[in-house]
Parts: C-alpha cells; sequence; structure tokens
C-alpha cells in the first residue's frame, strides 16, 4: 500500500499567527508576554507529516525550497509496507500549523499475486558479462522492448556513459542510483567515473605555480638591478 501526495507544498505559520483569534482576545499584558515568546520565531526547515494505517506509522519531511536540502520534489509516495490483514484506514497528522496544498492525495495497493513470476521476468534482462576496471564498468545487455536499465551505482557528475559506443546522458532513478532508457535490442554499456574539477584544478594549480614562478623572477631582477 502506499499513500501519494501529489503536487505539496506547505507554508508554515507561527502558533501566534494560527491562534490569531483568540490572542486577540487576550490583555495587553498576556499579548505582550506571547509576542515577547515568539519575537526570534523562525520557520522550521521542513514540514512534518504523519502516515499511519494499522501497526505501521511513516513520517514525511518536506524541506523548504530555500534550504539547501530541498530537492524539488513535489510529488511523495508513502510505502505503508504489505500486509496480510485487511487494512481499511489511513490517517494522516499534519504536525505543524500552516497552510497545506496538495492536488490530490491517494492510496494505491499493489496486488502480489504472481510477484515471484514478475521478479523472475525482470531478471531475464539485467546486465550480464559485467568487467568492473579501475573507474570502468562494462557489461551487455538484450532486450524485447525499450526498457529502462537501473543501475545499483550513485548517480554522480562524474559517471559518464556509452551505449554502443556513443555518449549518452545519464538520467537519476529511485531518488539517487543511475539509469538509462535502452531500446529494443542489444547494446554495450561503458561507464567510466573521473573525479568532477580535477581537470579544472590541476589546470589553476598550473597557472598558480606560472604565477609564484614570475612573481619569483621579478623579484630576483628587480633586486638585482636596485
Amino acid at each position: 500500500m502506499f499513500v501519494n501526495f501529489k503536487n505539496f507544498t506547505f507554508a508554515q505559520k507561527s502558533e501566534m499567527d494560527a491562534n490569531k483569534n483568540m490572542y486577540d482576545t487576550l490583555s495587553v499584558g498576556e499579548q505582550n508576554l506571547i509576542s515577547n515568546k515568539y519575537r526570534y520565531y523562525t520557520e522550521d526547515d521542513y514540514s512534518r507529516i504523519y502516515v499511519s494505517c494499522g501497526e505501521v506509522n511513516k513520517l514525511l519531511l518536506n524541506y523548504r525550497d530555500d534550504k539547501s536540502y530541498f530537492n524539488n520534489r513535489k510529488n511523495f509516495a508513502i510505502n505503508m509496507c504489505y500486509s496480510d490483514v485487511e487494512r481499511d484506514k489511513v490517517t494522516i497528522t499534519f504536525e505543524q500549523p500552516g497552510t497545506y496544498r496538495f492536488d490530490d492525495i491517494e492510496v494505491v495497493e499493489q496486488s502480489f499475486d504472481g510477484y515471484e513470476e514478475k521478479v523472475n521476468a525482470l531478471r531475464k534482462n539485467s546486465l550480464e558479462n559485467v568487467k568492473i576496471k579501475t573507474n570502468k564498468i562494462t557489461g551487455d545487455i538484450s532486450l524485447d522492448k525499450e526498457k529502462l536499465l537501473c543501475l545499483n551505482i550513485p548517480y554522480s557528475d562524474g559517471w559518464k556513459l556509452k551505449v554502443d559506443g556513443k555518449e549518452t546522458r545519464l538520467k537519476k532513478v529511485n531518488y539517487m542510483n543511475s539509469g538509462v532508457i535502452l531500446k529494443a535490442g542489444k547494446h554495450k554499456i561503458e561507464l567510466t567515473y573521473s573525479t568532477p574539477g580535477v581537470k579544472i584544478g590541476l589546470l589553476l594549480t598550473i597557472v598558480g605555480i606560472l604565477i609564484l614562478l614570475i612573481i619569483i623572477i621579478v623579484y630576483k631582477v628587480s633586486r638585482k638591478n636596485a
């Protein structure tokens, strides 16, 4: 079972803003106490949503778009795990006061009928003849139709992919892995890795050394002519 949030966004409110109607009914002294409490109020880095179903409890963290952890995701699928017991109730708790917006919330169930057959069918389309060398991985694959090849390799700008000798762009798959969409037929896969920024760093180092040598030479010449 999965609980899906589509196009989800959140704008936080402080406790004082969320209870503004009650705040307006308080005395000036009580209002001052609350105002002092929230004088240095800052928004949380993320919103927290708790999803529970039966004995399964999950937490969804959605980072604000001005934070470094923000991943530009608006759609979320919460895995509520497989269960042999029938479940007919999902509880969603929005912890922080604020405005929650989403196009839809849906519950999706995935049947496990024929699970082994489906897994075995997927295994037939795996990378074969895999060879791993220093910073290089090669292999072959044969497909009966267009499919996504998901590699158990963390996605990084340092990886370069060639399919049948032609440079091809890697995609980010399953949030952190690398993958590529391949057409039907036989393909040769070649992955090579080089640390991002090494060439630029080496070039800058060489330029820095040359500048230092020029400064030393100019300094010695100037002292000799002084």
